[in-house]
């Protein structure tokens, strides 16, 4: 889950910015958290499950659904609808 929030939320493009989100951040949730080259060993042997679950969490027929929760842009459109020149 922290995978997911970081590239959606916080735009983390690579494992060291996850790695490094991690010792910053949850370093008492992961105490034993490994170097980063022992990190991205331990990483790819939990790919393969990852994957399966993401499979599992996103499919169409799941019966827990995720949806998309980025703004909107309404506030700019309804602030210039209601704005009234020469006010």
């Amino acid at each position: 889950m922290i995978l997911l929030l970081n590239v959606m939320l916080l735009k983390q493009k690579t494992w060291k910015d996850l790695h490094r989100f991690l010792l910053a951040y949850h370093r008492s949730e992961f105490p034993t958290l490994q170097k980063y080259n022992a990190f991205l060993v331990l990483f790819h042997r939990i790919t393969p499950v990852s994957l399966w679950l993401l499979q599992r969490l996103f499919a169409s027929d799941a019966p827990l659904k995720f949806m998309d929760g980025t703004m909107l842009p309404m506030w700019g459109i309804l602030q210039r609808s209601l704005c009234i020149p020469g006010r």
